[in-house]
């Protein structure tokens, strides 16, 4: 597998705007549920692996439970806690046990943050996973996106190519799972058909068939109450046989027995 992120990361991915919109409202979220006063926000979202992501401010990858990695230098994480919790934290000489028990308030904080990004993204959250340490979050690549904290240097998110597919794959309309035939029987329903309704018949010479006149009566093979024979386009066999009644200023005609019908009766 080639180590250029771009590569093989789905076309355009650091691009789309509806992950860069999951990704900050995640943030956003999680800013107003830790932070008062100054709020982080998302400052840039880009592809990389481990081989192109500098880390010029030492830092130190932390993995909560989930499969997004929260990374930030020990200043910033000392600049975290004083934005959660006031700045004058930092002007404060901790104890080792003072600074053990921020760094576990931190932890929390960075945890929540990950949690909370794998959530938008449609990950879920990872039960199995213990939480961890370390160097390189990047191996298979994925999204790095930094929040900027100042001059503490950004804190960073690891967004693994896991990740990013299981968000593509919320994106993706579902299938049309009705049958084939349906669409073709939608498509074949909305044909215009010509139905033909025939009396009955009446055998003539060919000379009587000249020599018709206005007012000939033509003596058919049926009568009245026999109905009609409903034929379809040029079919020579009819699918119906229906009842003429009167309507107003038209014939109607009501449908009263099928092919089937008289062919069982016989």
């Amino acid at each position: 597998m080639t180590l250029q992120a771009n590569d093989w990361l789905p076309a355009g991915v650091a691009e789309r705007q509806d992950l860069r919109a999951a990704l900050a409202e995640a943030v956003g979220q999680w800013a107003e549920a830790w932070f008062a006063a100054a709020r982080p926000t998302l400052a840039s979202v880009r592809s990389a692996c481990g081989t192109d992501v500098p880390d010029e401010h030492g830092i130190c990858w932390s993995v909560a439970k989930g499969p997004v990695a929260a990374g930030v230098s020990r200043p910033g994480r000392m600049a975290l806690a004083a934005l959660a919790l006031g700045p004058e934290i930092e002007r404060l000489v901790l104890t080792e046990t003072e600074r053990d028990i921020v760094e576990v308030f931190v932890a929390e904080l960075l945890g929540d943050l990950s949690v909370r990004v794998g959530r938008a993204l449609g990950c879920g959250h990872d039960a199995t996973s213990n939480g961890g340490i370390g160097s390189d979050p990047f191996t298979l690549g994925g999204l790095l996106a930094e929040i900027d904290l100042g001059p503490a240097g950004p804190l960073r998110l690891a967004v693994p190519m896991s990740a990013i597919v299981a968000f593509c794959r919320t994106r993706v309309p579902a299938p049309d799972r009705r049958p084939r035939i349906s669409a073709v029987a939608e498509a074949v329903g909305a044909s215009p058909i010509t139905v033909t309704a025939i009396l009955g018949t009446a055998d003539l010479a060919l000379g009587d068939f000249m020599s018709l006149a206005a007012g000939d009566v033509l003596v058919l093979n049926r009568t009245i109450d026999e109905g009609a024979d409903l034929f379809v386009e040029a079919a020579t066999t009819r699918f119906a046989r229906g009842a003429l009644e009167p309507g107003e200023g038209q014939a109607l005609l009501t449908l009263h027995s099928d092919r089937r019908d008289d062919e069982y009766a016989n």
